[in-house]
């Protein structure tokens, strides 16, 4: 099974070769693909690998990536067989990702670099041939082009001036980890360093317009019908279903740094922009969000706020991830996610996480990911 491109041949030989690349053995198991729950091998992931074009050196973060789509705490279901056309938002961090010649410069979402490409393919191929995701049947109405090697890239740690997403989330410099979220859409006319330089307040404006979710948060619905839906009555599932990832280019991330912002205070100020008043909510949603906010379930989000003249935060900062990518002036992306890391009806029996992150381990052919 393919993705209808031309593969590589998964010879005996050349599945051997592959596995060379990783001390991991090859029948074990990392866990069930849905949806129709195939058993995820290692060896199965180097076959796929194999047909991607990848080289031995990329099959841990193959692997990596693998074990986190299997992981019951993320979302694979919704991402394979939903009607919104995801794909999947795929980061790599650490040293491994410049050992092994991954982009993350210019065009680092272009065709191209061979790393990102059949990194990226080897996990769509992946979902084919282990999960059984038919893309006919289940590519989502019209289907989407970038499940053919997802959103894959790696962080400009070398130019940004903040610690990268890896270290941020409490894995050290020297670790190489690869982190998952669902991507349904995105947006790529941020603030430009290039053709039409602005203000930075311009930018910083331009960049808080960008903040937003696809349930759309708890919008205000004070003479609007409660949406039965998209849940628009419950203040904790809409506010933290929200998920955005501003990935920066490196000449904006310097400005913005040596203004003084941290990745965490300029978080915390792009989703305070995103507050509304107490009184534009109706009585359901108040009542939602007075029980969300005397529950310290919403960060931002107090008791105090919940009366007259109150303002009502509608993002969730721990669920706006910033990242720095690309050359040193350029775009400034959004990537929006459908809450890949929440427990819903697709996953039962999953707990909630932030983020869903992998460490890369039993590499061969690398220093990194050992």
């Amino acid at each position: 099974m393919g993705d209808g491109l031309p593969l590589t041949p998964p010879t005996e030989e050349a599945v051997e070769r592959m596995l060379s690349g990783t001390s991991r053995t090859p029948d074990e198991v990392l866990g069930s693909m849905v949806p129709r729950n195939g058993r995820a091998t290692i060896e199965k992931v180097a076959i796929n690998a194999v047909m991607a074009g990848a080289r031995p050196e990329y099959l841990p973060v193959i692997i990596a990536a693998v074990e986190g789509m299997v992981d019951i705490r993320f979302n694979l279901y919704h991402l394979s067989t939903g009607t919104l056309n995801s794909s999947a938002l795929v980061l790599v961090n650490g040293p491994i990702a410049k050992e092994i010649g991954m982009n993350c410069r210019d065009t680092y979402l272009s065709p191209g670099n061979r790393a990102n490409s059949s990194i990226g393919r080897a996990l769509s191929l992946c979902m084919i041939n282990i999960g059984w995701s038919f893309f006919k049947t289940e590519g989502g109405m019209i289907g989407q082009p970038t499940r053919y090697t997802h959103l894959i890239f790696a962080e400009n740690e070398a130019e940004s001036p903040w610690e990268s997403f890896a270290v941020e989330h409490g894995f050290s410099a020297e670790d190489s980890t690869v982190t998952l979220d669902e991507c349904i859409w995105y947006d790529r006319l941020g603030p430009s360093g290039c053709m039409n330089p602005m203000p930075m307040e311009a930018d910083m404006a331009q960049l808080a317009s960008m903040v937003k979710g696809f349930t759309g948060g708890m919008t205000p619905a004070r003479n609007a019908p409660v949406d039965p839906i998209w849940g628009s009555a419950d203040a904790e599932s809409a506010i933290n279903g929200n998920y955005c990832t501003l990935v920066l280019y490196p000449a904006l991330a310097r400005q913005l740094a040596a203004a003084g912002y941290s990745k965490q205070s300029l978080s915390q100020w792009l989703c305070d922009q995103h507050r509304f008043p107490w009184d534009d909510y109706s009585d359901i949603q108040q009542k939602s969000i007075l029980k969300a906010a005397k529950a310290g379930s919403i960060p931002g989000l107090t008791v105090e706020d919940c009366k007259s003249g109150g303002m009502i935060p509608n993002f969730n900062p721990r669920h706006l991830a910033i990242l720095v990518a690309g050359p040193m002036a350029g775009q400034a992306m959004g990537i929006y996610g459908g809450a890949a890391t929440q427990p819903n009806f697709d996953n039962p029996g999953s707990t909630e996480i932030d983020y869903m992150t992998q460490k890369i381990h039993g590499a061969t052919l690398t220093k990194a990911g050992r």
